[in-house]
């Protein structure tokens, strides 16, 4: 996969996380074109991948990030675990 298509599937899922948008606005006819107009060579993924593989990726990448962050901390009160899993619980719960 070519990298500036990468970069834009990446922006694309936090665009979608962070403001709270319709998965099923990926599939609109004027998204599609704002693309196209945008990037004539993109074409965006469907609603399909944009959830099951885009955002799977993108909340792994942030869920290794959280734990190596609380891997390197010490005196922590909470389980370092218990932390992981409670902002994992909070991210699912904010895209489902």
């Amino acid at each position: 996969m070519k990298e500036w298509k990468k970069a834009i599937d990446k922006t694309l899922i936090k665009a979608f996380v962070c403001c709270d948008l319709p998965w099923h606005l990926i599939e609109h006819l004027f998204i599609i074109e704002l693309f196209k107009q945008l990037r004539p060579n993109y074409n965006p993924p469907n609603q399909r991948t944009l959830t099951d593989t885009l955002l799977m990726e993108e909340i792994l990448r942030v869920s290794v990030k959280c734990y190596n962050l609380l891997d390197n901390k010490s005196n922590l009160t909470l389980d370092k675990n218990f932390i992981l899993l409670y902002y994992l619980r909070i991210i699912i719960y904010n895209i489902y």
